[in-house]
């Protein structure tokens, strides 16, 4: 039976994404080779700029309103005319707002960059200029075409996955990124997918569990495990307690321990049962995610389970350049990317299942749904 809900209006979304993204491309097109290169350059600056406005809490002191650079700099403890200049720098790329007597305010933008907003990207700009992340890309990053081996992995000398469970302030920071970036869309996928036909969901791999707590919100008869490693679980059970969630919801949101590469995983009970893979999918290469399906495969016997992965699907023709962006940044960390549909079916065939339907959502994401 097909899981797809609300279809119409997600291929109109699908259609005004992909006129989007001609329509922003645009403006570079017409800009001359020299000025093209600038731009990029001030994007890179633009993201360090960033990074120090996180860093000192600047977004938070401007929550309670306008600021003279004067305050801002006792606030945040900094050199009143080098914090002018980088607030200047930002408010030219619309991040800010500023004033006459060089005073600064939010703009809509500029807010998600407190920690105060519940869609905050705050963890996301730390966890990309964090000596990890960025080391990796300053000794040789001309190495990361020579050999199919993460830029990360050589340069820590382990795979990411590995250094996630032998560094534990990382993984935190990992693990909060990977929180907030699921917060932002879970809700708009998981209302597009008809889950009601199953009774348990299998979230592999699925830190937090921010996903699957979207799906339990809108289906009240189903029940989520969560599946990851030790550390993850730990965090994930902190953070669902501090954020006071019911106890009706926490009741159907278990947890179990394990690494969804190595370990063995959840025994499926009926084939009413549903392995659910989000947020590890991107991290892992094609050998990883096959070996996973056929975990999924084990695991499910002797029933036949439906596994749904959640992942954006890259087009063969008009690539986008955020989609694109997001599969380079997997090459150069995780030795993970995105895939195409014919990429997908090849991997699904290789663990003994095939793509039977892909449900569009309101998101950039599909949902793949893979039967034996």
């Amino acid at each position: 039976m097909p899981l797809q809900k609300y279809n119409l209006k997600n291929q109109l979304l699908t259609i005004l994404r992909k006129l989007h993204v001609q329509f922003v491309q645009l403006p570079q097109r017409m800009l001359s080779t020299p000025s093209y290169f600038i731009d990029v350059e001030n994007q890179f600056w633009q993201y360090r700029a960033l990074n120090i406005v996180v860093k000192k809490n600047v977004a938070e002191e401007l929550d309670s309103g306008v600021q003279t650079i004067e305050m801002l700099a006792q606030l945040t403890q900094s050199n009143a005319d080098q914090l002018y200049r980088l607030m200047r720098f930002l408010a030219s790329f619309g991040v800010f707002l500023e004033y006459p007597g060089r005073r600064f305010a939010h703009t809509e933008r500029s807010r998600r960059l407190s920690s105060n907003h519940p869609k905050s990207i705050k963890p996301q700009i730390i966890l990309q200029n964090s000596r990890q992340m960025i080391a990796p890309l300053v000794v040789r990053p001309e190495t990361s075409v020579e050999e199919q081996r993460s830029l990360f992995a050589k340069h820590h000398n382990t795979d990411f996955f590995n250094y996630l469970n032998e560094n534990r302030c990382f993984n935190y920071t990992f693990t909060r990124s990977l929180t907030t970036t699921e917060r932002s869309s879970q809700r708009n996928f998981s209302a597009d997918v008809d889950w009601s036909k199953f009774k348990r969901i299998f979230d592999i791999g699925g830190a937090v569990g921010v996903s699957s707590v979207g799906i339990l919100e809108q289906n009240k008869e189903l029940i989520v495990t969560v599946f990851d490693r030790a550390n993850v679980i730990e965090s994930a059970k902190k953070y669902w307690r501090q954020r006071g969630m019911e106890n009706a919801l926490l009741d159907r949101l278990h947890f179990a321990e394990g690494n969804p590469l190595v370990s063995k995983l959840p025994q499926a009970k009926s084939s009413n049962d549903l392995y659910f893979l989000a947020a590890i999918v991107p991290m892992l290469n094609d050998s990883q995610m096959i070996n996973l399906l056929r975990s999924i495969v084990s695991a499910s016997a002797p029933f036949v389970c439906t596994t749904a992965i959640v992942d954006i699907i890259l087009p063969t023709k008009q690539n986008d350049k955020y989609l694109c962006a997001a599969d380079f940044q997997t090459m150069l960390t995780t030795q993970g990317r995105q895939r195409t549909l014919l990429e997908w079916k090849s991997i699904a065939e290789l663990a003994g299942l095939t793509v039977d339907e892909v449900v569009k959502t309101r998101t950039q994401s599909s949902v793949i749904i893979l039967r034996a």
